[in-house]
């Protein structure tokens, strides 16, 4: 038998696949070994552009969202909520499409970002990031 916490576990998990919207992962791969432009820093080599489709709550800040305890929310931000397994900190150069606009995660400060992951009696239900637009 399924314990409770698994079971809220699995439909958390269910929820981001039924009720979750569509969002494009965009990120750069490098063929071969990659090098540094000494001048500039940037990434030198054949790079292709690689995608992948997930689905993820997504909650669009608006103005009467926006609190003073969380200055760096901004209003066009957007909060989303993913599988906590997905791995995303090895994709160079990371974008998120959704709806046809393109955002970047943005960095948050220790204060905001402890309080972002979902955790029910210790288990990871959902892993949620800040994202601005990108420019």
């Amino acid at each position: 038998m399924m314990s409770r916490m698994a079971w809220i576990a699995q439909r958390a998990a269910r929820a981001r696949t039924v009720i979750g919207s569509t969002v494009t992962l965009r990120w750069t791969v490098f063929s071969g070994t990659p090098t540094t432009d000494p001048v500039t820093g940037s990434t030198l080599g054949t790079a292709t552009e690689s995608t992948e489709t997930i689905k993820a709550l997504v909650h669009y800040v608006t103005a009467t969202m926006v609190e003073r305890q969380n200055v760096e929310i901004e209003v066009g931000d957007v909060i989303i909520d993913l599988d906590p397994a997905l791995v995303l900190d090895t994709r160079k150069n990371l974008r998120f499409e959704i709806d046809g606009m393109l955002y970047r995660q943005k960095t948050v400060g220790d204060r905001l970002a402890h309080y972002q992951d979902v955790l029910v009696s210790d288990i990871k239900t959902h892993r949620t990031i800040v994202l601005s637009p990108a420019r």
